[in-house]
């Protein structure tokens, strides 16, 4: 029974968003509230912790709005400045297929923007231009957050690994990190290979009026070769120089050869397909002038990502921060690391460009106020989600000594399956992300669990591992801030529920598909 109690938040979520539609701003406070009530009467969880836990969720939740706020901050501006008609002209002169628009912004810029900042980046600003390039909203939410999944373990310059795993596993060495960095390369260059392909399928099948999968697979030569040039360098650099880079490189390398292979009308498919109506190649030549400009305030904000990535100046940038250390009395700790924020780094991007192109002061506030109101609704959604998230990682504390929510579950299902543990671990690095919204943070809940059962079942532990990092990648895609974060962007809130079921399928099968990797990895290794 305590093992139902302990799942009893995450059944009550899969069951209203998944099967009833119920938006998050609903669901989240319930699950929540389940929560708090199970730690007290089951778990014995004492009021300074469940206090300290709601404190954290909240502040938390702050950091992951403050994204969102850049992020769409950036957008407003850049459309009150028209730049982003020059941006929507240039991708219909660029390719009007809405596939191929797939491939550069949904699977090739994510990874990009996901490989330097990561923490819900990616979505946040990619949503709201497949939306204004005609994309269906939920089409617009739902594939940046499926594509998001490669290039999550080794995002925000690896740390999922280098943190997530390192603070996690303490007797993890360098060696044994960069190891499980090339595990994981190999794990998620196999998917890789057709993923891109197979999702655009996905998307000509259940968001299109075609309804039809092989239009899809009509942009196969374009989006074989976005896998492959993504794959070489992204495995090189998991092999040759670690965790850190192996995202940045594969999405750089494939979007400069992407764009070039479109630019020149190499292999494109007969016929160009869009959402919104038909269309044709055409024989217009960009503006690159113009398109400098348009596109500046996103070079500017990806080279800042970058640069305040780079060690030496991280660890100076990151002292600037606010830090609640010892909340009620517990270990808890909250930080804003200022300057290192992606969101406070997007709005500083967005005032800057406001200013040079000379827009009115009063327009920049109105425009900032205007983003302040849309993503309010949000806030409810995303504080209650980090609550929930915060009260199960720490009934750990109480006075029943039963482990935590989290980690009950977990070691349940572990004296079950034995050595198919391997099949099943993936799942767990999953679970970890779909309920914090971070595979850094699956990292950090799992990663010593995993390494007990490893040693515990004579079992690799660099194997094991690598499959905990792998499937807390591929969670991104169903995690439930992660989702709210991009349906704000896009006006979609109160439809968290259809984007869950749209994305749970490709969660399904990539999982398993790891899983049946991770088994026969076994036998090879």
């Amino acid at each position: 029974m305590l093992l139902f109690y302990a799942l009893l938040p995450i059944i009550l979520i899969i069951i209203l968003m998944g099967f009833f539609s119920w938006p998050a701003k609903k669901t989240m406070p319930l699950a929540a509230i389940l929560a708090i009530i199970l730690s007290i009467v089951f778990w014995k969880m004492s009021p300074n912790w469940i206090i300290a836990s709601s404190i954290k969720g909240t502040l938390t939740a702050f950091n992951i709005m403050l994204i969102i706020f850049g992020a769409l901050s950036l957008m407003y501006i850049i459309k009150a400045t028209k730049l982003m008609d020059i941006i929507i002209e240039d991708f219909k002169i660029l390719t009007p297929d809405s596939r191929l628009q797939t491939i550069i912004i949904a699977w090739l810029f994510v990874a990009f923007l996901e490989g330097i900042a990561g923490f819900g980046t990616p979505a946040a600003i990619t949503a709201p231009l497949l939306l204004i390039l005609g994309f269906p909203v939920l089409a617009a939410v739902s594939l940046p957050l499926i594509f998001d999944t490669i290039p999550v373990t080794f995002g925000a310059v690896g740390v999922p690994i280098t943190i997530g795993l390192k603070t996690s596993v303490p007797a993890l060495t360098a060696q044994n990190l960069h190891q499980i960095g090339i595990y994981s390369s190999i794990f998620h260059s196999i998917i890789a290979l057709s993923f891109p392909l197979l999702i655009l399928g996905f998307m000509t099948k259940f968001f299109s009026k075609e309804k039809s999968f092989l239009l899809g697979l009509k942009a196969w030569k374009l989006a074989l070769i976005s896998s492959i040039s993504f794959i070489i360098p992204y495995f090189l650099a998991a092999y040759f120089l670690g965790p850190e880079l192996p995202t940045i490189l594969g999405s750089l390398i494939s979007l400069a050869i992407i764009i070039t292979l479109i630019h020149k009308r190499i292999f494109l498919p007969k016929k160009p397909w869009s959402f919104n109506k038909k269309v044709k190649y055409s024989n217009k030549k960009i503006n690159v002038k113009k398109s400098i400009i348009a596109w500046s305030p996103y070079v500017a904000a990806s080279a800042l990502l970058v640069i305040t990535r780079i060690p030496s100046l991280s660890t100076l940038i990151k002292k600037v921060s606010i830090n609640y250390n010892n909340i009620f009395s517990t270990s808890l700790t909250y930080n804003l690391e200022i300057l290192h924020s992606p969101g406070v780094i997007l709005l500083v991007v967005a005032i800057l460009t406001a200013y040079i192109l000379k827009l009115k002061t009063s327009k920049i506030i109105n425009n900032l106020k205007q983003v302040f109101y849309k993503i309010l609704p949000a806030s409810i959604a995303l504080i209650f989600t980090i609550i929930l998230v915060q009260i199960m990682i720490n009934t750990n504390n109480n006075l029943t000594n039963y482990d935590s929510m989290l980690l009950l579950p977990a070691k349940s299902l572990s004296e079950l399956v034995g050595v198919s543990w391997l099949f099943f671990s993936p799942f767990i690095g999953g679970l970890g992300s779909f309920i914090s919204g971070s595979n850094t943070v699956s990292n950090l809940l799992f990663g010593f669990f995993q390494y007990n059962m490893a040693e515990g079942l004579g079992l690799s532990i660099i194997l094991v591992l690598s499959l905990q990092a792998v499937g807390g990648a591929i969670g991104n895609m169903i995690c439930i801030h992660n989702i709210v974060a991009a349906c704000t962007t896009v006006n979609y809130l109160g439809n968290e529920g259809k984007v869950f079921r749209a994305n749970i399928i490709p969660f399904l099968i990539y999982t398993t598909t790891i899983g049946l990797l991770g088994l026969l990895a076994f036998f090879i290794i």
